[in-house]
């Protein structure tokens, strides 16, 4: 009977840029780097993170100017839109898709690259706009990869941490091994 990990021959690794994330893609790469299995990247864009958080990512990817001063006008739009609210009403935006679109291209690009660097030869990446639980199960059915390996927080926002994580939930739905990584 072989073992666990002579059967993994595909590898599906969500991620957000976030550092678990990095750690799950590390570890899928050395896993898929020692077995010769097939790794697929997997980026479902970030609409629900905050404007906080995707400035620090962008800078942290080295995002050229344009995309950081356009993260950066959304914060000023919704300080001026806090400004004008009634009440001190709170106000709420979500990341425009051309600005989730160009942090995601980049946050894939570093996987890319730091999966070469690696020597990684059989890879796939995928961008979509859905919610991640969604995009990473409709991965799963069309890619039926042996194993996910993925952080165990992302950088969605404290309501994932109170209605359940995205890590959890596909850990419960996916029909294949989850391995989620701190």
């Amino acid at each position: 009977m072989k073992g666990l990990f002579e059967m993994i021959k595909k590898i599906l690794v969500p991620i957000d840029g976030s550092d678990h994330a990095n750690k799950a893609l590390d570890l899928a790469a050395d896993i898929a780097e020692k077995y010769d299995a097939k790794l697929i990247v997997l980026h479902a864009l970030l609409r629900r993170t905050s404007i906080d958080k995707a400035t620090a990512l962008c800078k942290e990817l080295d995002a050229p100017e344009t995309t950081i001063n356009n993260v950066q006008n959304i914060v000023d739009n919704i300080y001026t839109a806090a400004a004008a609210s009634p009440y001190g009403l709170p106000v709420y935006a979500t990341m425009p898709e051309e600005i989730a679109k160009e942090i995601g291209a980049l946050i894939i690009d570093k996987a890319k690259q730091n999966l070469t660097l690696k020597g990684l030869k059989d890879l796939t990446t995928q961008i979509l706009d859905a919610d991640p639980v969604d995009c990473i199960l409709t991965a799963v059915d069309h890619e039926k990869p042996d194993m996910i390996f993925m952080g165990s927080r992302g950088l969605g926002k404290l309501s994932s941490v109170l209605m359940g994580s995205v890590s959890s939930k596909v850990n419960h739905l996916a029909p294949c091994t989850c391995v989620t990584v701190k």
